[in-house]
């Protein structure tokens, strides 16, 4: 004879209790996941940056009460010197001094003076506001920062002279052979680990050449030895900075088809 079999009410209402419970946690999990894996980003991108300050960032940079800020003792004009790049190849004396100006805390040629303040300024109000970290560096502060940079290199990574050398170069080149002895050149004050997909960073490439700036250094290898740098921009004037976005030319391609044109 065939029995008929009845599910107690009871059981039912456990299995589907638990079925919603399984469902809730299955959302749950959903929800954490992605933000802890975000929260695992962002604690790598942190130790990177600090790994990175450790290293580089961490030394000071501070102008000298010796710099002659009012008169320099360069003979070239301001037009020569702004399209005059600087590398391992071509090199500055330790004597060259520009005319300098101090600006929000640092020293910079004066005749990038307006269109800096005007594009700091207008950054500001699009709402993606620029701070200036370095400007001006003399040949002997370049040497003290070089050095030390590679004391700290050898130190953290347990590495030979030339290996440090030639690591330390991609990001701060030798006396004589940095820009930033010329003042025609500025370092934002910007975390280099992620500015490059800012929203600063972005404005910047949108609107710098409007100012007469561009990104001096462009790729992971430069003419001269130094490495991409999102945070170094360098004045050249309205028209080459217009012409060099034109055309696609980063500054050394630029002054080189001037001089060969």
């Amino acid at each position: 004879m065939k029995k008929n079999f009845k599910v107690a009410r009871g059981f039912l209402e456990e299995e589907q209790r638990k079925e919603e419970i399984r469902t809730s946690n299955q959302k749950i999990a959903l929800i954490i996941l992605p933000i802890l894996m975000v929260a695992i980003l962002l604690i790598g991108i942190f130790f990177g940056y600090k790994s990175y300050r450790e290293q580089y960032a961490d030394i000071t940079v501070s102008t000298p009460d010796n710099v002659k800020i009012e008169k320099g003792n360069i003979d070239l004009t301001d037009d020569e010197l702004m399209l005059t790049y600087v590398d391992s190849a071509n090199t500055l004396d330790k004597d060259f001094v520009p005319d300098l100006v101090q600006f929000r805390g640092v020293y910079i040629s004066p005749v990038m003076k307006d269109s800096l303040e005007r594009m700091l300024d207008d950054s500001k109000k699009a709402g993606e506001e620029l701070e200036l970290e370095s400007g001006y560096i003399s040949y002997e502060e370049q040497d003290e920062l070089y050095k030390e940079a590679i004391e700290k290199y050898k130190k953290k990574n347990n590495a030979s002279v030339v290996k440090a050398e030639s690591e330390v170069k991609k990001k701060i080149p030798p006396a004589g052979e940095s820009e930033q002895q010329t003042g025609l050149i500025v370092s934002l004050d910007a975390d280099v680990k992620v500015f490059k997909t800012s929203s600063q960073y972005a404005w910047l490439m949108k609107n710098a050449a409007d100012y007469g700036f561009v990104l001096r250094y462009e790729d992971d290898e430069n003419i001269g030895g130094m490495g991409y740098n999102s945070h170094l921009y360098r004045y050249v004037g309205v028209e080459n900075a217009m012409k060099m976005r034109f055309y696609n030319l980063d500054f050394e391609e630029y002054v080189n088809y001037l001089q060969n044109k």
